[in-house]
């Protein structure tokens, strides 16, 4: 028989090789884990991308517009923001960039998308050819125009409404003119708010302001048909001879208080009395 010395050493041995074996299979799972959480994470990122990508592509079309192109075209190259925003999914963004001046005859509809109009040079133009010509948001549609000139119609001057965006039903509008030019005619730039509960945003910024020779009326930037706005301002140089305050309508206020209907960076003066 084994001295009682021996038989501790050989539990001793023992002991030691089963700490051994249970550390080796520690770290066999602990490596298996790695591997198991390098590959999860692997997949979740492809799958991501992969969701993303899709969305992205679902959402947002992006064109580029000029006189030159076909609106038969099955590419991206076409020639109306019309034809750009009918092929934009509901609650799409349609990117449109703009070669060459683009020519607005009649009556564009922007209904629960966002149009983004981007020019490259602030030589382009968007023209409102005519008093009924121009943009009508539907739903919860939003517009923006980077670097292009906007030039509104000439008119009789007598259609104070007379704008080149208005709403076109009920609606929650998002308007914002980016590094443009501005040239008011006899039609404001918009005419927004269709009812008591519509709310407005507008904001213009790095813009310079001007009126077209021959004009006949005071066109407004933005009129408040009804409703509330949110007003934002930043980096304006106006040249219409037109106190800035002074080119947006629609402002009401009680006397010796703030405007009622608006929120904005803009100290308006008041305009009418309730």
């Amino acid at each position: 028989m084994p001295t009682l010395e021996q038989s501790v050493a050989q539990l001793q041995q023992t002991n030691a090789e089963l700490v051994s074996a249970s550390s080796e299979l520690t770290n066999e799972v602990a490596s298996k884990i790695s591997g198991i959480n390098a590959r999860v994470s692997s997949a979740i990122q492809q799958l991501t991308y992969s969701v993303t990508h899709q969305f992205d592509a679902h959402i947002v079309r992006e064109f580029h517009i000029s006189d030159a192109h076909s609106d038969d075209s099955e590419t991206n190259n076409i020639r109306t923001i019309t034809e750009a925003l009918r092929r934009t999914p509901a609650t799409g963004i349609c990117i449109v960039r703009c070669s060459g001046n683009v020519s607005i005859d009649n009556a564009i509809y922007v209904t629960n998308k966002s149009l983004h109009i981007i020019f490259s040079n602030n030589i382009d133009s968007l023209i409102q050819n005519t008093e009924t010509a121009g943009f009508r948001q539907s739903g919860r549609s939003e517009i923006l125009i980077v670097k292009g000139r906007i030039i509104t119609a000439m008119g009789t001057g007598t259609d104070v409404s007379a704008s080149f965006f208005k709403n076109h039903n009920m609606t929650t509008p998002t308007l914002m003119i980016y590094e443009s030019d501005v040239e008011l005619g006899d039609c404001n730039i918009a005419t927004l708010g269709h009812s008591a509960n519509a709310l407005i945003s507008f904001s213009v910024s790095r813009t310079t302001l001007k009126r077209r020779v021959g004009s006949t009326r005071n066109a407004l930037l933005l009129h408040i048909a009804t409703g509330c706005a949110q007003i934002s301002a930043d980096t304006i140089t106006n040249e219409t001879g037109t106190p800035f305050v002074a080119l947006f309508g629609g402002i009401l206020s009680a006397t010796n208080s703030a405007p009622y209907n608006v929120i904005s960076n803009i100290k308006f003066k008041q305009e009418t009395s309730a």
